[in-house]
């Protein structure tokens, strides 16, 4: 036992180490990018801080605040439709260490699984546990992929300044991100349409892709995605029942989308070299729509590396101060991805804290009736 509680440790330990090795390597590959993109400079951090205006610094923590808020009221909606309990701060604790299991596995995987889990421990049913998160996946996606087509057509000017290589690189890979992304929300609403006959379309592909030896075992694999499709879908049609609560939803998405969005402009603004307005606001919101769904494709969590990279190219011609660059997307980062894994790491040293603490008084329970 002592062995097995040593290998886990000691695991742990290795991917918090391999964790931070590769976010070192994804900002020295930043700082390197934003520095050529800068023409060879970057800001000091006394400069930076020298510059930066307060009331604008406060008005990005405010943001990043509401969208802590934002995420965590979608879930509280879910659970609203399907229990008639508005359970905010349930909602609050699920949402972010959801997303800190998310930000450090591979395709944003980690936190689904976790949350299913907690719900079920919390006392709601199996279904309803697994239907909550799962809706709110789908339900966002589908938001956010309607806001960012919504903002490249109204904004598509947006990456004129970006050398024209760069652009149509960035353009081709955020098409591609958004046509795989719409696959799982497009069967789960045909498969909750019409069952038999997206059945067969997957079959038929899943069908090519044995006979391509791609596939190696037709049945496991058809009966794996269709149980998938239907947990999704029953997920899915018990939600859609509530008109006004799938509107709600579905309006919420957006405006979290947008509080995200809209982040990098309030670091901007907040480093004090930047006049605010609105057409620039207008710019960084479309040009983090751009990059969000072009590093979707990267498998790394959190997209990390290629988000950042796509960013830095895209915030290049927004006027900042000299050097800023790197900074702009350095604090934009800790601000949407980093301060989610400090806080579950915070999380995870109070719930292991906590259960040390039980024990302890258990131990000491046991050992007075002794």
């Amino acid at each position: 036992m002592a062995n097995q509680m040593q290998n886990n440790v000691a695991k742990k330990v290795i991917k918090i180490i391999f964790l931070v090795l590769f976010f070192g390597a994804t900002f020295y590959m930043v700082y390197i990018l934003s520095k050529t993109l800068s023409g060879g400079s970057i800001a000091s951090i006394e400069d930076l801080l020298s510059s930066v205006k307060p009331q604008y610094a406060v008005l990005l923590i405010l943001m990043v605040g509401l969208m802590f808020c934002s995420d965590a009221i979608k879930y509280s909606i879910i659970s609203r439709i399907t229990t008639k309990k508005f359970d905010f701060k349930l909602s609050m604790s699920v949402g972010i260490m959801g997303r800190f299991y998310d930000n450090i596995t591979p395709f944003n995987m980690g936190g689904q699984a976790y949350q299913v889990y907690q719900y079920y421990k919390k006392g709601y049913s199996s279904d309803i546990a697994t239907a909550i998160p799962i809706v709110k996946y789908i339900f966002q996606l589908i938001a956010w992929i309607t806001c960012s087509l919504i903002l490249y057509i109204a904004n598509n000017s947006a990456l004129q300044f970006m050398p024209e290589t760069q652009a149509v690189a960035v353009k081709s890979l955020t098409y591609s991100g958004i046509a795989i992304a719409s696959f799982a929300p497009a069967f789960v609403i045909l498969f909750s349409i019409f069952p038999s006959a997206t059945h067969k379309i997957i079959a038929f592909f899943i069908r090519i892709g044995a006979k391509l030896k791609i596939v190696k075992d037709f049945e496991k694999v058809d009966k794996r995605i269709v149980g998938f499709l239907e947990r999704y879908s029953n997920a899915f049609l018990h939600i859609a029942k509530d008109v006004v609560g799938v509107l709600t939803l579905f309006l919420v998405s957006c405006i979290d989308f947008f509080i995200i969005m809209s982040i990098p402009y309030f670091v901007i603004i907040a480093l004090g070299k930047t006049v605010p307005s609105a057409t620039i606001l207008f710019d960084v919101i479309t040009l983090n729509a751009y990059s969000l769904f072009a590093a979707s494709l990267i498998p790394t969590p959190g997209n990390s590396g290629a988000i950042e990279g796509v960013a830095s190219m895209a915030f290049a011609p927004i006027p900042m101060e000299e050097g800023a660059l790197f900074w702009v997307v350095f604090i934009w980062r800790v601000c949407t991805y980093y301060s989610y894994i400090v806080l579950g790491l915070i999380g995870i040293l109070i719930k292991f804290i906590k259960s040390r603490i039980k024990k302890q008084v258990v131990t000491n329970d046991e050992n007075g009736r002794d």
